[in-house]
């Protein structure tokens, strides 16, 4: 009856032991279950007997238990293992448990927090832009195949993200407006296209590389159709075919100067060559077959292009046209202008492929 009595005194104290922890009822259960497998006393660190009031306290705390788990976990604990759980040795651990869960806590909210903020980086930037800060996101299309650049103000940020909180501190904000204010945010004070080339930390390159890497391989399916279908076995055009691609290949960071000319019936090819070249470019390749994509105002889609296969775009009597097609195959530079951003001046990379009846 004493003992009963004993009993039932250690149980009321480790219950207000309990409450001074002040846990929730999550990741008490864990703990529970690794404490009643086959070997209770030996599986919480892997050595004999070594059950320790900071081994279970540090369990506890960290887990978040509540009151009526505390108490059954700890009394279990004190009845298998007496002499190494004791409640004195309890009394001193307490408060430094406690002190480590609230910087575990810190710690555990760190890391969810560096988690969101990957998640952020990974699908936006903030960038200045003739004369405008910005965020871009990189956005798959799955009709076009290929990357493209979605200009956002920070205002369509903060309220793309208003249905997610993160815990900053002691303060809950909403996603957005925390990622806008956070040094680590992706960002860039300028974009380029440099392909092949390494740019400064600072730069955002629009360049994303070839789509394979180069082995050795036949690739005479492909030869044959350049010497016998677009060059007609003319050895002096093949020869400048197969140079023209190369130097493509081996220096797409300077514009072509000299466009390549198909002409042909429908059917015999033209397209077939021009597309599977510029697959080795990926997104950098561009097919257009209306003229006002390139003489238009909003040409955006060749800052980043290497490849340009003009499919039936200009007409001889097209002079306005023609003196755009002209610019682009031959300067340096050239003007780029987006919807809604001011035209900026870049360095042209395009080399150009023509194909008409």
């Amino acid at each position: 009856m004493g003992k009963n009595k004993d009993d039932q005194a250690d149980r009321d104290d480790l219950t207000e032991k309990a409450r001074i922890l002040k846990a929730g009822p999550a990741g008490i259960m864990a703990l529970a279950q690794k404490m009643t497998k086959d070997s209770p006393i030996t599986k919480l660190d892997g050595k004999p007997g070594a059950v320790t009031c900071s081994t279970i306290t540090s369990g506890l705390v960290i887990s978040g238990a509540g009151v009526g788990q505390v108490a059954t976990v700890l009394n279990s604990v004190h009845q298998l293992n007496p002499r190494k759980f004791t409640m004195k040795v309890l009394e001193g651990q307490i408060k430094d448990e406690k002190a480590r869960a609230k910087d575990s806590g810190g710690a555990t909210k760190s890391l969810v927090n560096e988690k969101q903020l990957k998640e952020l980086n990974d699908k936006h930037f903030v960038v200045t832009e003739a004369g405008k800060t910005r965020v871009l996101s990189e956005v798959w299309d799955d009709q076009l195949e290929r990357w493209r650049l979605e200009r956002s103000s920070f205002e369509d940020i903060r309220n793309r993200y208003c249905h997610r909180t993160i815990v900053d501190g002691a303060k809950v904000k909403l996603l957005g407006h925390w990622w806008l204010s956070q040094p680590g945010r992706r960002q860039f004070d300028k974009i380029a296209f440099a392909p092949g080339a390494d740019v400064a930390a600072d730069t955002y390159n629009l360049w994303r590389g070839f789509t394979i890497e180069p082995v050795p391989g036949d690739w005479g399916l492909f030869r044959r159709h350049i010497w016998e279908v677009l060059c007609k076995k003319n050895k002096t055009n093949f020869k400048y075919t197969i140079r023209w691609m190369a130097r493509t290949v081996q220096k797409p960071g300077v514009p072509g100067e000299v466009a390549l000319a198909l002409r042909g019936l429908k059917g015999t090819g033209k397209g077939i060559f021009a597309k599977e070249f510029g697959a080795l470019f990926g997104q950098h390749y561009v097919a257009i077959s209306n003229p006002i994509h390139l003489t238009g105002h909003f040409n955006a889609h060749l800052r980043d292009c290497v490849v340009l296969f003009c499919d039936e775009a200009f007409w001889a009597g097209d002079r306005p046209g023609q003196a755009q097609l002209q610019t682009t195959i031959t300067e340096p530079y050239l003007p780029f202008e987006a919807k809604g951003v001011d035209m900026v001046m870049g360095p042209n990379h395009v080399h150009v492929i023509m194909a008409s009846n």
